[in-house]
């Protein structure tokens, strides 16, 4: 096959080979859909986003094997490019993954590529049925209590449910929810998707001056591994200080670990008082920098 992989010729291999043969389900000619685990529903779908089109340039995997993809890479031939959209169970709202998820869905996506370039009957039908298995151990782990996904709209929904959280609620966009949790008017705490039309939670950012400036960010707050430290000092011409090691990063690491645990289990009842808890305790790090 050639280096540039099209929906065409990939087709035709696939047709090739009896065992590959029965993997296909009806598609378009833009489209190749397999059902590589012979359970009916299609697992993975090779696409041309170009309806006219025969280039491939989008892998879309069902990782939830209830039939529908919920999971597509987009600007799949170009790894440096690619980005990844989830959605997650009975939603219609597409999440763009973080830099750190999408750098990780690298290490599924180049031997999926490398699959199909040197196509072989017999090692892609065994390559595709192990990362079938793979993919759904992978979002079983990663949806698990410990690595619940937050969402904007489902963390705004729970804090209008009690008015005592509802009143703590300030205006913001369709990827943020801000409250002010001491009543004192401007917003102590932001819960942000850095994408604007996105809505999975991967930034908290917090106001440590009460002067209404988010002046500390948790990037990839829900990955620990990748959870980056930014802090912005009162003085607005300082330059910004990303911070990696020692006291702040280890305290704020612990408050943000905390933070997350009472996010994926929220509790209108103890929210407030959690959330106040945990500013207090981000100021006086802050000071004692």
């Amino acid at each position: 096959m050639s280096k540039t992989i099209l929906i065409s010729e990939l087709r035709a291999k696939i047709l090739s080979d009896a065992a590959t043969k029965a993997m296909m389900t009806p598609s378009s000619r833009n489209a190749i859909f397999l059902d590589v685990d012979g359970d009916g529903p299609a697992d993975f779908g090779f696409l041309c986003s170009d309806l006219r089109g025969d280039v491939l340039d989008t892998i879309a995997v069902d990782f939830t094997n209830d039939g529908d993809f919920d999971f597509y890479i987009y600007n799949c031939q170009n790894p440096e490019n690619a980005y990844c959209v989830y959605y997650s169970a009975g939603s219609n709202v597409p999440m763009l993954l973080t830099k750190a998820q999408t750098t990780r869905t690298l290490d599924m996506l180049i031997p999926m590529l490398d699959a199909i370039r040197n196509f072989d009957a017999a090692a892609f039908a065994k390559f595709f049925k192990g990362m079938k298995a793979a993919v759904v151990a992978h979002f079983a782990n990663a949806n698990s209590s410990a690595n619940k996904t937050v969402l904007i709209s489902d963390l705004r929904a729970k804090l209008e449910e009690s008015a005592e959280t509802k009143a703590m609620i300030r205006p913001a966009g369709k990827n943020a929810v801000l409250v002010d949790i001491d009543a004192d008017g401007p917003a102590d705490f932001a819960f942000l998707c850095s994408d604007v039309k996105g809505n999975m939670l991967d930034t908290i950012a917090i106001d440590l001056t009460g002067e209404g400036l988010f002046n500390l960010y948790l990037y990839n707050c829900l990955d620990a591994e990748e959870t980056e430290l930014v802090y912005y000092p009162a003085d607005l011409s300082a330059p910004a200080e990303t911070v990696k090691e020692g006291e702040l990063y280890e305290k704020t690491m612990a408050v943000a670990a905390k933070a997350v645990e009472a996010l994926c289990n929220f509790d209108a009842a103890t929210f407030g008082e959690t959330f106040r808890g945990l500013k207090k305790q981000m100021i006086a790090f802050s000071e004692n920098k």
